[in-house]
């Protein structure tokens, strides 16, 4: 049974990964400088809360390449349900909302 801060991790790597998986699209059909910098915030929050679980968070290239977001972010919650079978993600609550909207048209 996961501990409650390694519960708040799980919740908001699911977070971080559905927010990436809506972004994504949206930036691989047309690239904006807010929604690169929101897709590299959340990123970065899944990478930590992914270390505080010891899951290994791919690196990312050094160009910009939404694509690549949206596989390394689907691979990590699938590290999760390895680690984590005994329990659904979804059933681990978190307090709190995103900080920021999608930006769908610049």
């Amino acid at each position: 049974m996961p501990t409650k801060s390694q519960q708040h991790s799980i919740a908001r790597i699911k977070q971080e990964v559905e927010f990436i998986q809506q972004i994504a699209p949206i930036e691989m059909k047309r690239i904006s400088r807010q929604r690169k910098k929101q897709m590299e915030k959340s990123y970065s929050d899944l990478s930590l809360h992914g270390h505080k679980l010891g899951i290994q968070v791919p690196r990312l290239s050094v160009l910009y390449n939404p694509k690549q977001y949206l596989e390394h972010a689907n691979k990590v919650l699938d590290d999760v349900h390895k680690m984590y079978p005994e329990k659904s993600i979804e059933e681990y609550p978190l307090n709190g909302t995103r900080s920021f909207q999608i930006i769908t048209e610049e």
